[in-house]
């Protein structure tokens, strides 16, 4: 069994009304549908099993307003009010 752990700059992050952590089989989502400027942060996944764990990291900046989209997990600037997704 795989256990997820998602973090913003470094601490434990919280499913919220706002931020989404899902999961769907193997593959485990974090989303943003309404990104705000104090999302931008580095979000990190950190992902552990019997074999032992791995990471993985994206910097989200914030800035202006656009009304939808999707981003791939990479670092990134996104437009205010856009939807930010992670998959791993």
């Amino acid at each position: 069994m795989t256990t997820v752990t998602w973090f913003k700059d470094g601490k434990p992050l919280k499913a919220n009304d706002r931020v989404k952590v899902s999961s769907s089989g193997d593959d485990h989502f974090l989303q943003i549908p309404k990104v705000l400027a104090r999302d931008a942060a580095e979000y990190t996944v950190i992902a552990t099993n019997l074999a032992g764990d791995t990471f993985f990291s994206v910097q989200v900046s914030v800035e202006g307003k656009v009304t939808s989209g999707i981003e791939k997990a990479e670092d990134t600037t996104v437009i205010g009010d856009k939807l930010v997704s992670m998959l791993i």
